[in-house]
């Protein structure tokens, strides 16, 4: 899947492999439920870790994790180094214990 960057000052996106050599553990993520209806449903997330060509792994806001479900789809966000980088992402499972987590499918 490929990454869209837009960079600050450019008009249109720039289209880069996603990378994630910029990637940080407490990087703060941007996180939209994708779906059909018009109330669509943004909150944040903490990226814990991930597993190249596996899984993202994420620590969303308690109040945006219960509408968090196998196989839907999310709009992953985030801030590195003055670019904006966005990807589309499966939600692969969810677990409840130790902690409220998502693991995403590797884009």
């Amino acid at each position: 899947m490929l990454d869209a960057s837009l960079v600050k000052d450019a008009q249109t996106p720039q289209v880069q492999p996603f990378c994630d050599t910029e990637l940080s553990p407490g990087l703060t993520v941007d996180m939209e439920i994708e779906s059909q209806f018009k109330d669509q449903h943004r909150g944040r997330a903490t990226l814990v870790g991930w597993r190249p060509e596996r899984f993202l792994l994420l620590r969303p806001q308690d109040a945006l994790f219960h509408r968090l479900y196998p196989g839907s789809f999310v709009i992953l966000r985030y801030l590195v180094a003055g670019q904006i980088h966005a990807c589309k992402s499966r939600i692969l499972t969810t677990a409840t214990s130790p902690d409220k987590l998502v693991f995403c499918q590797y884009p």
